[in-house]
């Protein structure tokens, strides 16, 4: 909503908040809100106004578009879709907040692409470790 201003949308979260400021020395500075939408502005227009929804959305998609029909069988093929797989995947957490469920847009792709970034991820490592080992030791 403004620069310097961080927005959650987990209440639950508020304890692990102070502990960061407190860690970082920002107390004396620091002020945290715990509030409700009012009448005036809905909830779903105040996660438009902090977060571009839409555009995460896209990015999920391409994931899931990336890596939905992938089928490596060879343990280094396995290893090559695993690391593109984490190296997709490992920028989400700094551009999703993690917004519940319930506050999401109705069939909210984030959900999909976690669960494929977990199948994907168990189905590849055993070979593209295999492969790593071999590798490492040839």
């Amino acid at each position: 909503l403004a620069p310097g201003v961080a927005l959650s949308p987990h209440l639950d979260r508020e304890a692990v908040a102070n502990r960061v400021l407190e860690d970082l020395g920002l107390v004396p500075g620091a002020v945290v809100f715990r509030a409700e939408a009012g009448q005036l502005a809905s909830t779903e227009d105040l996660l438009a106004r902090a977060w571009d929804l839409a555009a995460l959305a896209r990015r999920y998609d391409d994931f899931l578009r990336t890596f939905g029909r992938r089928s490596p069988r060879r343990d280094e093929a396995q290893f090559v879709a695993l690391a593109r797989l984490v190296h997709a995947w490992r920028h989400f957490p700094f551009v999703d907040p993690e917004i519940p469920l319930r506050l999401l847009p109705h069939r909210w792709p984030g959900r999909q692409a976690k669960e494929l970034f977990d199948d994907r991820h168990a189905a590849w490592a055993p070979g593209a470790n295999r492969w790593y080992e071999a590798a490492d030791g040839a």
